[in-house]
């Protein structure tokens, strides 16, 4: 669903109040890929960034996910079925032989 949050979850860290933390891209990435997301849902391709945070407050940095298309899977050996476009060509073809012979 659009705008919607399909997952979080949390990093933390103890320190001095008023004083940076910076969670690096790695953690960032870890606990971003640790994700379960709704079944049909893919994280999007993120570019993971260092996060500075100030101790006694909160952060937050959001991703995007999308539904994933799943292909059928055929069966080996089973020829694919064709395009409806490509089927309109083949059923024209056949019924011009059929004129013609």
């Amino acid at each position: 669903a659009k705008g919607k949050q399909l997952a979080s979850t949390v990093l933390t860290a103890n320190g001095v109040e008023g004083e940076e933390h910076t969670f690096t891209a790695a953690e960032v990435q870890s606990a971003v890929k640790g994700l379960t997301l709704p079944k049909g849902y893919i994280l999007n391709a993120e570019s993971f960034k260092d996060v500075t945070v100030i101790y006694g407050s909160e952060g937050s940095v959001s991703f995007k996910a999308s539904k994933a298309v799943v292909e059928k899977p055929t069966k080996p050996g089973t020829p694919s079925k064709p395009s409806g476009k490509i089927n309109k060509i083949f059923t024209s073809i056949r019924n011009l032989l059929k004129k013609v012979f």
